[in-house]
This record gives C-alpha cells, structure tokens and sequence, in this order.
C-alpha cells in the first residue's frame, strides 16, 4: 500500500529505472510466520534495587529484554533471527502504545541478549559488536542503533 504521493512517485520513478535490470515488484506483500520469543522479560517497576545473588545477570535485566539462549555457537544467520524478532516486538509495541496513548507517552523498548556458548571471531567482526570495559569478558554489544547483544557463556 503506497501512503502517500510521495512513496508513490518513488516507486514509480524505481520501476522505470531498475526494469531494465532486473524484476521489479513493488509493495510486495509478506506473509510471516509465527515465531516465538526465547524469553520475555520485563522488570517490575517497583523494583529498583539489583538483586546481587543473580551476579550479572541482574545487569542483563535491568530494562525489558528478550533473551534467546542456544546450545551450539551461533552463526549470523541466528544473530539476524532474533533481531528480526526483536523488530517485529518493536513494532508490535509502537503499536500497542500508540493505540493507547495517541500523545506519544515513553515507550521504553527492549533490548536482546543473545546467550552463546562460543561466539566466533568472524561473527564479531561480521557484526561490528564491540566490548565494554564495564562489562566481563563474552559480553559483545552491536551498534547503538541495533539494540542487541551476545553473551559468551564459556569465553
């Protein structure tokens, strides 16, 4: 569904210059399957002293998260799974805000922890994740922008 005249004329300009080139298809729809979130969790409000005895994982779930633990190493194409899902709640809770609170009231959006027991050295760098001196050893962050994270269970 195109929104408005703009989205149009862009479209339409990108038909004519890419048909030459190649099969263009444009608003094509997707029809997604249903998947299920590892874990979904949100800390209680009300709770605002960290509970030490869970060591860092009380860190991990300081904010709404959802975390996706995985028996063998994961691969990119794993990585590019939960942060698809992570979107797809993204959006689902716009969503669901907006419909409540049209005025844009704050939203605090989860992150992602995805739970590895090795991570490779090309999967780091594939995904740009960085360390964080305030973090142990394992713990990669990917870009600000792609609110995810790996945790190395056996660095």
């Amino acid at each position: 569904m195109t929104r408005t005249r703009h989205d149009l004329f862009a479209k339409q300009h990108l038909e004519t210059l890419l048909q030459t080139l190649g099969t263009v298809t444009s608003s094509r729809k997707l029809t997604s399957e249903t998947r299920e979130i590892g874990i979904w969790f949100v800390p209680h409000p009300q709770t605002q002293t960290l509970h030490h005895h869970l060591g860092i994982l009380s860190q991990m779930v300081k904010q709404p998260c959802i975390m996706e633990p995985f028996r063998n190493a994961v691969q990119p194409s794993d990585i590019n799974s939960c942060l698809g899902k992570l979107m797809d709640l993204t959006a689902e809770l716009r969503r669901q805000a907006k419909r409540q609170s049209p005025s844009g009231s704050k939203l605090e959006l989860p992150g992602l922890w995805v739970l590895s027991p090795t991570l490779s050295q090309q999967t780091i760098q594939g995904f740009r994740a960085d360390i964080n001196p305030d973090w142990p050893t394992g713990f990669y962050f990917l870009a600000p922008n792609l609110p995810g994270s790996v945790a190395v269970l056996r660095p």
